[in-house]
């Protein structure tokens, strides 16, 4: 088996608000880093407004230029770390590959997976059985809207409108003099990691939301994950923890009645206190 070590590279834009964004990946070779980073900066506009894709090209030839060649991965992860910029690299991860032959394949496996945002043409809606039964609780409590004129109201709106150019909509919107956006996730699936790009998709619809409708809007990661799946999603909460302001896991009794009850705070009105 041959072994190889690499790293995402994550891009900080404003330490005041602390978000971070998957801009690229380094496999660190002994023939210099092998670098690939976002072809298409849409992604990273829809957080700084200004990266161009010259930029981009010249980050390549700095960060080979830092790493070197004929150095091991640890030198060149080093190195890398002592940046004393924007950019964040970040720990050492491992993959193996039974012959050469797999490199090219793998690696655009992993770029796809942890970097590569979704097609802003993409259609992506959270039909979920998940998102279908957060629906049904909404509508049984009576909070779930008809219609976008509700949203005056204190009624729950799904698939709410966030940007007509991009196509986001966050799953359910909510406003008492100001916004609160819930985005959900079901992670009760075989593989959680083919759900890291719809865990991307959910961080850049808070940001969205919050530059383009409300810089103090609410924003929760609401997910389903059996408690045999902790460890499996990880990476995909802390890349949410760093975009969101709360998280409730709805598979958790506990969880689940703080999420209503913030509902509950919001609303104004004193929901049942069991749930389905």
């Amino acid at each position: 088996m041959l072994w190889f070590d690499y790293s995402i590279i994550k891009y900080l834009p404003d330490p005041k608000r602390g978000e971070l964004i998957n801009i690229g990946l380094i496999v660190y070779r002994h023939s210099g880093p092998d670098i690939r980073l976002l072809s298409n900066v849409a992604k990273i506009r829809m957080f700084d407004g200004s990266t161009t894709y010259s930029e981009l090209n010249r980050l390549t030839g700095s960060l080979k230029s830092i790493c070197g060649v004929d150095r091991e991965a640890s030198e060149q992860h080093q190195r890398l770390q002592a940046l004393a910029t924007g950019l964040i690299i970040g720990e050492l991860s491992s993959f193996s590959i039974p012959n050469i032959g797999e490199y090219e394949k793998t690696v655009s496996r992993i770029f796809d997976s942890l970097i590569k945002p979704y097609s802003t043409r993409e259609p992506v809606k959270a039909n979920t059985r998940f998102f279908t039964r957060t629906k049904n609780e909404f509508r049984r409590l009576k909070i779930l809207a008809n219609d976008l004129g509700e949203i005056n109201a204190h009624k729950i709106v799904p698939h709410y409108p966030i940007d007509s150019n991009s196509g986001l909509e966050a799953d359910f919107m909510l406003k008492n003099g100001k916004y609160h956006m819930s985005e959900l996730i079901d992670f009760n699936v075989v593989d959680t990691q083919q759900k890291f790009k719809e865990t991307s998709l959910k961080a850049m619809t808070f940001v969205t939301g919050r530059r383009l409708l409300q810089q103090d809007m609410g924003c929760y990661f609401v997910y389903s994950a059996s408690a045999s799946k902790d460890r499996e999603i990880i990476s995909h909460l802390n890349l949410a923890e760093d975009n969101c302001d709360k998280m409730f896991n709805l598979d958790s009794a506990d969880e689940k009645a703080s999420y209503f009850q913030l509902l509950s705070e919001l609303i104004g009105n004193e929901l049942p206190i069991s749930f389905n």
